[in-house]
């Protein structure tokens, strides 16, 4: 049986804090979403802490990046999800942590 759209809300607000958790992602960083039909993506919003999300945080947006509902602002990267999402028409969920990297190479004496 398909998952209603709050049991959806509810992974992404896990997957989020998941991912957090790990240190996998820093604060606002990355996006997640999830396809929710053929006209509809639930995404996360800009701006929010993805260990700290809320179910209600999240946003649906058509597949042309508009914003149907929700109370706060979409994603600036929401255009490379609707890509993958053209391009691959059997993808349900996609996820974009921004990883944090440490430099690896000492930096030069006065830099």
């Amino acid at each position: 049986m398909a998952k209603t759209e709050r049991e959806y809300r509810e992974d992404i607000v896990e997957i989020g804090r998941l991912v957090f958790q790990k240190g996998w992602v820093a604060a606002n960083d990355g996006n997640i979403t999830i396809r929710l039909d053929a006209d509809r993506i639930l995404a996360t919003p800009t701006g929010v802490c993805k260990g700290m999300m809320h179910p209600d945080d999240l946003i649906v947006m058509d597949t042309q990046g508009n914003k149907i509902s929700g109370r706060l602002q979409g994603t600036s990267e929401i255009g490379m999800h609707l890509t993958v999402y053209k391009m691959r028409r059997t993808s349900k969920r996609w996820c974009t942590p921004t990883l944090r990297w440490r430099r690896a190479t000492p930096r030069p004496a006065g830099s």
